[in-house]
């Protein structure tokens, strides 16, 4: 059975999957007259069928060797404290960039929040002068600091999009390039 892609790819679907709300239902047909003209991708991806794929997708991204899915989970998803708790299985990953010598987890999970840009407790982007203070350092310290486990996970979300990629793409999800 040969049917066309949902998606044109792994970012495409997984910023679906991490989005989809189980409570988005379709539009009424009055809601659709009302409206004129339909917009959006016309797949038809709401209730059962959109909860279906975007299960699948997650699924999919569950498969993947660590620390990929949490890279991808930390990237896409939308509620603060589920990306936050993806940030913690990202700190052990991320503190060989740093080097020897001991490393503080609070810093280091504060660093790749602020990679994924989830905001602080305070809900204010994470800013490295305010690390630096609160953690005592130098700035150029903070800032080595900073492009070490930026330039660790960049590498990372780079291996886990292709990984996602040739995953969705064997599952028939996502679109050949």
């Amino acid at each position: 059975m040969d049917h066309e892609p949902l998606f044109r790819s792994g970012h495409e679907a997984c910023r679906f999957a991490y989005a989809y709300n189980g409570q988005q239902y379709p539009m009424t047909i009055m809601a659709k007259m009302m409206r004129g003209c339909l917009l959006g991708s016309g797949r038809g991806l709401v209730g059962l069928e959109g909860a279906a794929v975007a299960g699948t997708v997650k699924r999919h991204v569950e498969a993947l060797r660590h620390p990929s899915p949490s890279i991808i989970a930390a990237r896409y998803e939308l509620d603060r404290a589920k990306a936050m708790a993806h940030t913690v299985r990202l700190v052990e990953y991320v503190i060989p960039a740093l080097g020897t010598g001991g490393h503080q987890r609070h810093l280091v999970r504060a660093l790749v929040c602020r990679y994924f840009r989830i905001p602080g407790a305070d809900g204010k982007q994470i800013m490295l002068a305010n690390l630096a203070s609160h953690f005592d350092m130098s700035a150029d310290t903070m800032t080595r600091r900073w492009v070490a486990v930026k330039h660790r996970l960049r590498e990372a979300e780079s291996r886990a999009d292709s990984e996602i990629d040739g995953a969705l793409v064997v599952a028939g999800l996502v679109a050949i390039k």
